[in-house]
């Protein structure tokens, strides 16, 4: 008896195995193309689903390891990646959450907490972080390796500023073409706030009053622009921005509210701007990123981000420090470079940009 159960046992399985065949077979003569990537992209985890692939703190500080561009003399620049902070904040306000302060699977670690690694990997007794792009932003980073040479870099950027030179650039991907080509804006933020002046919201001006500027109620804007490339279909476009300042989001301010063109995944300020009756306006809301507006999308742009309406926010906010310029820095003028990183470089190929400096 236990036989004949063994045997039937071993015919199902045989048989069960033949019908899978079967049906591989069949859906393999069936199904179409389109189909068949569909179910095969089911598979796949979307770049920007993995920003932060790290499963230790090893392998995150091996990663900036790997990602030094610049080590001589004590100076030391790193390409940083999208969602890190420069070191853990002293208050964490729980009860404080948006759309904007998540990296979807992302990790808490900071560059302070790789700091020990990089300095004993690279030859050094300590490092000090100096100067860091946001959170929310990927690229240099510039470290040194004691507090003198630390004074030497804040002292070559104050100097850009008597220069008059925009020693930062940053590369940015937006949700639409601008207007404009390239152009040069001499701009202020200020606050402004609401009737009951309980909220504010920043804004950017044309004209102001100089006693305003010495009371630091705003923030002078200084910035150039340049197209470097547009995507497939003109959905898209590439652009380098130096600027002035990065506080107060002053690019993500400047591409949605003067270019009319938000950045990619600014889920910020991405809905200054509306359109309506297929014309781009400014948001009737003076408070817009109070109400958690999403920002519209072109469907055939989700389409070739491989992403759906309702996966939209997984996009990460696209803006790249490209590169510093340190002018008299120990006798000499000096430019650190930092090249695209993911998930940024992966959304250039999809939407088939040109002419990209290395």
């Amino acid at each position: 008896m236990p036989s004949v159960i063994l045997k039937s046992r071993f015919l199902g399985s045989l048989y069960t195995c033949m019908v899978d065949k079967q049906c591989q077979k069949f859906l393999n003569r069936c199904l179409t193309g389109d189909v068949k990537y569909t179910l095969q992209k089911e598979k796949i985890i979307h770049p920007y689903s993995r920003l932060h692939p790290w499963k230790s703190r090893q392998s995150f500080s091996q990663y900036l390891l790997n990602n030094v561009i610049y080590n001589e003399d004590g100076l030391v620049a790193i390409n940083k990646p999208y969602g890190i902070s420069a070191k853990k904040p002293l208050i964490t306000n729980k009860n404080y959450s948006n759309t904007y302060s998540i990296v979807p699977n992302g990790i808490d670690y900071t560059l302070d907490d790789s700091l020990p690694f990089l300095a004993k990997e690279l030859g050094y007794t300590k490092l000090i972080l100096v100067k860091t792009p946001e959170k929310f932003m990927s690229g240099v980073t510039l470290l040194a390796a004691d507090e003198k040479l630390q004074d030497a870099i804040c002292t070559s950027y104050k100097r850009a500023i008597g220069l008059q030179l925009l020693n930062k650039t940053y590369w940015i991907v937006t949700l639409r073409v601008p207007n404009e080509i390239r152009g040069q804006e001499h701009l202020c933020m200020s606050k402004e706030f609401n009737r009951s002046e309980t909220k504010s919201t920043i804004v950017i001006k044309e004209k102001w009053s100089r006693n305003a500027e010495k009371r630091r109620k705003l923030k002078v804007l200084n910035i150039e622009f340049k197209i470097i490339s547009n995507s497939t279909n003109n959905l898209s476009s590439f652009i380098e921005i130096k600027s002035s300042t990065t506080k107060w989001h002053a690019l993500r301010l400047f591409a949605s509210t003067r270019l009319y063109s938000p950045i990619l995944g600014d889920n910020l300020y991405g809905s200054r701007i509306q359109n309506v009756a297929g014309k781009w306006l400014l948001s009737v809301c003076s408070f817009p990123e109070g109400n958690n507006n999403t920002t519209q999308m072109n469907s055939e742009l989700l389409k070739i981000l491989q992403l759906t309406k309702t996966k939209q926010e997984l996009i990460p906010c696209h803006i790249h420090a490209r590169s510093v310029i340190l002018p008299k820095f120990k006798g000499k003028c000096l430019t650190l470079e930092a090249p695209l990183i993911s998930p940024f470089d992966w959304t250039c190929k999809q939407l088939k940009f040109k002419n990209i400096p290395m």
